[in-house]
């Protein structure tokens, strides 16, 4: 009794589809380093005397701005803008192909007004509560771990 449809891809198949996508990728790239010590002190020492520092010193920097470029995404995703309206390069050609205007759009300044808690709480917890609870934990792991000294 097989019903219709598309084959079921072989495992192989799926386990490479899914591997191929950047977000998988790259989170399966990030977590071997996480679990990797030798090669997560290679590339995120504090010393910085490692060859592989520069890589991680590049990384760092590239994703000291991930938690701004999500605000403004989000922002961005809950502002009620037609985007299309402004990417259209003549008005005759958008009425011509557009269907009927959906309801009135607020502005970009009434967008971003209108989510102004979520927008100032990310910034809360990323300027204070983040930084809040890193310091406490690296003072309660300076506290409870001995850290040897290096000597100069």
């Amino acid at each position: 009794a097989a019903e219709g449809g598309p084959p079921a891809p072989k495992p192989a198949e799926a386990v490479g589809s899914c591997v191929r996508e950047p977000i998988n990728a790259a989170l399966a790239v990030g977590t071997a380093i996480g679990l990797i010590a030798p090669l997560r002190r290679g590339l995120f020492s504090v010393g910085g005397r490692s060859p592989l520092r520069i890589i991680g010193g590049t990384v760092e920097l590239l994703a000291s701005p991930t938690v701004c470029v999500a605000v403004l995404l989000v922002g961005a995703s809950l502002a009620n803008v037609d985007l299309n309206a402004l990417a259209a390069p003549d008005k005759s050609a958008r009425d011509a192909e557009a269907p009927p205007p959906p309801p009135a759009k607020r502005s970009v300044w009434g967008a971003v007004y209108a989510v102004r808690g979520i927008i100032s709480g990310f910034v809360v917890v990323r300027l204070l509560v983040v930084p809040a609870i890193v310091g406490a934990l690296e003072a309660l792991a300076t506290a409870t771990i001995p850290i040897p000294q290096a000597r100069l």
